[in-house]
């Protein structure tokens, strides 16, 4: 048996990848594996703090960390505008996570809390698919990974799992409609137990041309169980 390929297999070297939403999480161990891969990486989260440490520290480049309020105006077509202009004029890539999570049932939510996730961190993140999209097409194709926890696919689990389902059927739809251009989406399910390393490398393929004919798929990583 052959050897497993290296990262650099992958087909990811100089590609453009917009990661957007979190520093937290797993985010920071998929910067590092698509720098590593030879891809350049644009970061965006919170006020930017968190984001520039962890771009400090990726090989390749150059690299860009960028802050991100979901809740700005206009700000979702704003950040794809200026990763587009830093990487000159393409981008390949666009893994979007949560900004935050309320976990809350339903009935003890109230509005403020629905307004954060689903007004709030899924709609920046529909607003950033549809931004990229555009900009993908421009380009003649791209992939987008749509990440997510394993609470949409359970009913008990509240407002976080309106968000995850919504976040789930969003990678979906976004697969029927920008396919015919060239452009993959899929979900990335992040489930309990989940490693960094491990759920970063699933994104990584998800973003590579490795995934071609990967599209519309929920990638579960972690033993979530499909209940």
């Amino acid at each position: 048996m052959s050897a497993m390929p290296r990262s650099s297999a992958l087909g990811l070297a100089g590609r453009c990848a917009l990661v957007a939403g979190s520093a937290g999480g797993f985010a920071p161990a998929l910067c590092a594996v698509l720098a590593a891969a030879g891809a350049r990486v644009m970061l965006a989260a919170g006020d930017g703090t968190d984001a520039r440490a962890v771009v400090a520290g990726l090989p390749g480049g150059p690299h860009a960390a960028r802050g991100h309020d979901p809740a700005a105006p206009g700000a979702s077509d704003a950040l794809v505008a200026d990763a587009v202009a830093f990487f000159g004029g393409r981008l390949d890539i666009l893994a979007t996570f949560a900004a935050a999570q309320v976990h809350a049932s339903l009935a003890e939510a109230g509005d403020e809390a629905w307004d954060a996730s689903i007004g709030g961190s899924l709609r920046d993140r529909y607003l950033l698919c549809r931004a990229a999209g555009e900009a993908m097409k421009a380009t003649g194709g791209g992939r987008i990974v749509v990440v997510t926890g394993d609470a949409g696919m359970a009913a008990s689990t509240g407002l976080a799992g309106v968000e995850d389902g919504g976040a789930l059927t969003m990678a979906r739809s976004f697969a029927r409609d920008l396919g015919p251009h060239g452009i993959g989406a899929n979900a990335l399910v992040a489930g309990p137990g989940a490693r960094a390393i491990d759920a970063a490398r699933a994104a990584a393929f998800l973003a590579s041309p490795w995934a071609s004919y990967v599209a519309g798929h929920a990638l579960v990583v972690g033993g979530a169980p499909m209940r």
